[in-house]
């Protein structure tokens, strides 16, 4: 007779209060991807795209997840969750997901708009730079390294204009995203990363990634396929998406110890 390895159940799923498999895990991790490529508006820049969905798994899902802690009546975590919860919960979410997605991303947008606001007024901006996020003026001149080791200088200002991506420009960072959610550890996500922690990663990361690639197409009306396809390389090759994560833990964990 088989049994179940109790190893197998140590992987953070929405948070470090509940737990689930390695498989259930990378299922769940798949459906983002689906829902990202599919469901969210192609319309919106990518990052608004990532955004809507943190957004929505963060009302969404967390709700789900505490209707089903108090249903099995738990007195304290962690909670483990079977492949039946998950996908019982993925397929509840996906019921009118691209009409939630639409309406999200237009909150997203307004919210992006709302911050340049604020960043015009105050004049500096945080950007990702040299890995890192840094604080700059508006005035202020800066050069990118591409992954070829030259530099390109660009003025901080221009890198808050919103800047079309070209059709394939758009389907290559498509497929990079999704590439991502499916990486185990080298230059991906430890499945053991609480997804809440992932999509925040995302999130800034593809944020860098469109502060580049605006750097490198200097003053074409697009961003095309090459200039994206530059700044993945020059990002994932640092894995700055790892020092994205570790960031985002370490601030998430610090708001957990002021609650």
């Amino acid at each position: 007779m088989l049994v179940a390895n109790p190893i197998m159940i140590i992987f953070s799923f929405y948070t470090r209060l509940d737990l689930t498999d390695f498989w259930t895990k990378r299922h769940f991790l798949s459906k983002i991807s689906q829902w990202f490529v599919n469901k969210s508006p192609r319309n919106k820049s990518i990052d608004v795209r990532i955004r809507a969905i943190q957004e929505l798994l963060s009302i969404d899902l967390s709700r789900k997840l505490q209707k089903l802690y108090n249903e099995l009546g738990l007195l304290q975590p962690p909670m483990i969750l079977m492949r039946s919860d998950v996908e019982k919960m993925a397929k509840q979410i996906e019921s009118g997901l691209e009409n939630r997605l639409n309406m999200i991303s237009e909150d997203v947008e307004l919210g992006k708009k709302t911050l340049l606001l604020n960043i015009l007024s105050e004049k500096r901006v945080e950007i990702l730079f040299e890995e890192e996020p840094k604080t700059f003026q508006l005035d202020e001149k800066i050069s990118f390294f591409t992954p070829y080791l030259d530099k390109v200088g660009v003025k901080v200002e221009n890198l808050l204009n919103e800047k079309p991506l070209s059709n394939e420009a758009v389907q290559l960072f498509e497929e990079y995203i999704a590439e991502i959610l499916s990486r185990v550890d080298h230059g991906g996500f430890n499945l053991n990363i609480p997804i809440i922690d992932i999509m925040e990663s995302l999130y800034r990361f593809s944020q860098g990634i469109l502060t580049h690639a605006k750097a490198y197409s200097k003053e074409s009306a697009k961003i095309e396929k090459d200039h994206l396809n530059d700044a993945i390389i020059y990002l994932d090759t640092r894995y700055t998406l790892g020092s994205i994560l570790v960031g985002v833990i370490q601030e998430y964990a610090q708001h957990e110890r002021t609650l």
